[in-house]
């Protein structure tokens, strides 16, 4: 979570949490339902992580090019 984008982590743990809460009270279909929204943010706060660190890493390439 701390590695890839840092909100939509914290959106995907807290849908993990309560759906586990939800499981543990007998509510499957409503911690299916959790469980599915944190596997969707789980998957957008990594590639908002791989694009945002993607981004950082060309913009310090193209720096130290045109500092060179």
């Amino acid at each position: 979570m701390l590695c890839c984008c840092l909100p939509f982590g914290v959106v995907s743990l807290v849908f993990a949490i309560q759906a586990n809460t939800k499981a543990g009270a007998g509510l499957y279909d409503e911690a299916l339902r959790n469980a599915n929204l944190a596997k969707i943010w789980l998957w957008v706060a990594v590639i908002g992580g791989l694009l945002g660190n993607g981004f950082i890493i060309a913009a310090n390439v193209l720096a130290a090019l045109a500092n060179a």
